[in-house]
């Protein structure tokens, strides 16, 4: 059997039937320029699973991206496997397994061993895997539809503490646009689940297979993506409506590791619009054209 994703929905939180005020909806990852604060909402400040909830809807298998909403429908998305997930578990990453194994005189390479086999999913354990968006209706919690938006084995491997479906998709109110990471894929649709166009990668090694997690973000008819990977390294550009490439910037192969997992933060001041990125040991923003405008370096900082 696999996971369950449960979405709840707080009674408390109004959905608008069309034409949605800002206010009322929640576009991407953070929710409005990624700020994560909705003004306007009045959250209860406790629940359980009955208590303040209105409904909670059951979605198989496993993600950890965050739902968004629009009008009246919540959109998630998951990965569906033929069999069931390896489950996370407390511990940072693995660190506590590794002392207890050195404290057994294990080390090199039967240690790393060990460790993979317990605290990472392979792409040959896991399969094809089905990679789902579903439509969710926000005053029911009654699934409206649902896309495979691929099936596929994953293009690289994941720590149990992450998922094949960990990045939050965007809507611009146009269209949906659904990532799945570098080494399977973005998807868009139309808003009613209609396919528009998809663009995949070469897959890339991620550091130590603990698999991706950037989610898209889409500004001004613009969709930008970062790739961060051990081998290689970039943000790119693409047109939202088409999916066509418009500029694609190589992004420095310093520190360690070289993957990152950041989602890019568009910046709006009066001077100009900036697409402000994180790496490991430096930050960096780019401007509209793709051309780097600054740059901070400095220790490795997490993302």
């Amino acid at each position: 059997m696999n996971y369950t994703v449960a979405i709840f929905a707080f009674v408390t939180i109004g959905i608008a039937a069309a034409a949605p005020a800002p206010e009322l909806t929640w576009p991407g990852f953070r929710g409005h320029e990624m700020s994560g604060v909705a003004p306007k909402a009045t959250l209860p400040d406790q629940w359980t699973t009955t208590q303040n909830v209105k409904w909670a809807a059951p979605i198989a298998g496993n993600g950890w991206s965050s739902p968004i909403v629009w009008g009246d429908t919540v959109y998630v998305t998951t990965a569906i496997g033929a069999k069931e997930f390896k489950k996370p578990s407390t511990g940072l990453f693995g660190n506590d397994y590794i002392a207890e194994l050195q404290a057994q005189g294990i080390s090199g390479e039967e240690l790393m061993k060990r460790v993979q086999a317990r605290d990472n999913e392979m792409p040959g354990e896991a399969a094809a895997l089905r990679y789902m968006l579903y439509a969710i209706d926000a005053a029911t919690g009654k699934t409206k539809w649902e896309r495979e938006a691929v099936k596929m084995v994953p293009g690289g491997g994941r720590h149990r503490k992450n998922t094949f479906a960990t990045e939050t998709p965007f809507t611009d109110g146009e269209r949906l646009y659904v990532s799945f990471g570098q080494n399977v894929g973005i998807f868009v649709f139309s808003m009613a689940g209609q396919p528009l166009w998809k663009k995949q990668w070469t897959p890339q090694p991620i550091y130590l297979d603990f698999g991706t997690a950037s989610s898209p973000i889409v500004h001004d008819g613009r969709l930008y993506l970062v790739h961060d990977s051990e081998q290689l390294s970039y943000i790119t550009a693409l047109d939202a409506k088409t999916g066509d490439e418009l500029w694609k910037t190589e992004r420095p192969a310093t520190g360690q590791p070289k993957s990152s997992w950041m989602t890019p933060f568009v910046w709006k001041h009066p001077g100009r619009t900036e697409i402000v990125t994180t790496g490991h040991g430096f930050v960096i923003s780019y401007g509209l054209d793709g051309k780097e405008l600054w740059r901070i370096s400095g220790m490795a900082m997490a993302t």
